[in-house]
């Protein structure tokens, strides 16, 4: 049997807060990977502290890796924990040059409406913002002027409720974005591409989402990623109305399992 490797992207998707008994969920969900003997993997903007934070999620699934920080770090599931694998980081391209990153928080700084998340910028694999919800046209422009001057980056928006009154805002380099990770992962797994399945909901599992044969999307920020990522052809992915453990076993069984 071929290796089958299916990643979960969490808020949102997998870990909704008002999904229903998502314990039972789990469990068939769990039941469903480990039948299948497939691996799990979980990518997600959360760190690795704040993704083990999760019992019920940890403690039902078995998760072989985690591609945490929107895939800045990869970390694979040993006797002692989650250990967090250095070849990963050390990739050539997955840090960001002191120049470009300098050279992009003065560009996103540069709009009052943008402000850097302080506590997650340091990481060598992305640069973190905040913007306001009013200010999501100008982000865009301040995006397609980046994108000339710096095509080598991934511009990332996650998008929040529209009573949040902001948004998530990533800068990554190509080689530290989840779908680098998940293919780091699969690599070491000899998992290939077409046994690849990705589940995701924003900005962040755009990568992922573009770059994969079999993925899934909750449509609950569609509309905005469509227009982030113009021009994809978004036919060939599947559209789930709600996350949460149920809708994933049932979006299984619709793809064959």
């Amino acid at each position: 049997m071929n290796n089958m490797l299916v990643a979960f992207d969490l808020d949102g998707t997998l870990h909704c807060r008002d999904a229903e008994d998502e314990g039972g969920a789990l469990a068939e969900l769990a039941d469903c990977l480990r039948d299948r003997g497939a691996f799990t993997v979980l990518a997600t903007g959360r760190s690795l502290e704040e993704t083990l934070e999760l019992d019920q999620i940890m403690n039902c699934l078995p998760v072989d890796a985690i591609v945490a920080n929107s895939g800045a770090q990869v970390y694979f599931g040993q006797s002692v924990g989650f250990m967090q694998d250095a070849s990963f980081a050390a990739r050539p391209g997955a840090e960001m040059p002191d120049s470009d990153r300098f050279a992009l928080i003065a560009l996103f700084l540069g709009n009052a409406s943008v402000t850097l998340q302080e506590e997650r910028h340091q990481f060598p694999g992305k640069l973190a913002f905040y913007v306001r919800t009013e200010a999501l046209a100008q982000l865009r422009a301040l995006v397609n002027e980046a994108k000339t001057y710096y095509p080598a980056y991934e511009y990332l928006v996650s998008y929040n409720p529209p009573d949040r009154g902001f948004h998530y805002f990533d800068v990554h380099p190509r080689q530290s974005t989840k779908l680098a990770g998940l293919w780091y992962v699969a690599d070491v797994f000899g998992v290939v591409e077409e046994n690849i399945i990705y589940f995701g909901d924003n900005g962040n599992d755009l990568p992922c989402i573009r770059g994969l044969r079999r993925a899934a999307i909750i449509d609950t920020y569609l509309d905005e990623l469509r227009k982030d990522a113009d021009g994809f052809d978004w036919h060939g992915v599947m559209q789930l109305r709600r996350g949460g453990a149920a809708t994933m076993v049932q979006a299984l069984r619709e793809m064959g399992w």
